[in-house]
């Protein structure tokens, strides 16, 4: 079952099956899924870069470390500037072909507090790339709706 750790963060069950380790039971009650109606999931196969890192101009001022004998995040001090801010990435949880679309999955039984942020920007890159669907489904009988969609509409 899912617990929530004291940082916020949700620990899952780690799943094996099929040669594969998933993280946690619904990515595999999906697969599963995917699999018993004629679908050729791959499981994280891919990450999309959806807001591109940068290297700063402008300086910036943030707490420093703790140095000895000064309270934690008390005093200011400017941040290396030649320091890349990192790209945000997105590594959905299944991808396959169905009809000349590529089919986008994931499975969230529970979405931490980046999430939400993430998801949107997903969508906005994928408004670039009409050849795509993409499914959230948060429990199997969403699979199972999921499956009939794509019999049925695609």
């Amino acid at each position: 079952m899912f617990k929530r750790k004291k940082t916020g963060k949700i620990k899952s069950k780690v799943v094996q099956y099929n040669g594969i380790t998933f993280k946690s039971t619904l990515e595999k009650n999906v697969y599963v899924e995917l699999v018993n109606n004629g679908f050729t999931p791959q499981y994280e196969p891919q990450s999309f870069v959806i807001w591109k890192g940068f290297s700063p101009t402008v300086n910036f001022y943030d707490k420093r470390t703790k140095k000895k004998g000064e309270k934690k995040g008390t005093h200011l001090e400017l941040m290396n500037k030649k320091q890349k801010v990192k790209d945000i990435t997105y590594t959905p949880d299944f991808m396959f072909e169905h009809k000349g679309y590529t089919v986008i999955v994931e499975s969230k039984g529970f979405a931490n507090e980046r999430f939400g942020m993430i998801k949107k920007l997903f969508r906005k890159y994928l408004e670039n790339n009409p050849n795509y669907i993409y499914f959230m489904v948060y429990n199997v009988e969403n699979a199972k709706e999921m499956i009939k969609i794509l019999k049925n509409e695609y």
